[in-house]
């Protein structure tokens, strides 16, 4: 923000409009930081979400495949092959 004063001091805006220019640049950039803050732990939230789905789904699929691999078995011993 100092550098934008002083290139509008420099090239000639009056000392109250380069107060006010520059104000409402800290403002945009104070307000882009506090939205850029709240979206990102808005994302981290989603990615915690999708992590914990992510788990949950490979828990059933081992669980699947466990009980696959137990009726194969069972099968053979019962086809006379185990």
């Amino acid at each position: 923000m100092l550098e934008l004063a002083i290139w509008l001091h420099y090239i000639g805006i009056p000392d109250l409009a380069v107060r006010i220019a520059t104000d409402a640049a800290t403002a945009i950039f104070l307000l882009w930081g506090i939205l850029n803050h709240y979206d990102k732990k808005e994302a981290q939230e989603a990615f915690l979400e999708m992590s914990r789905s992510a788990r949950y789904w490979k828990m059933v699929a081992e669980h699947r495949w466990n009980m696959i691999k137990e009726l194969m078995e069972r099968l053979h011993k019962w086809n006379g092959r185990g």
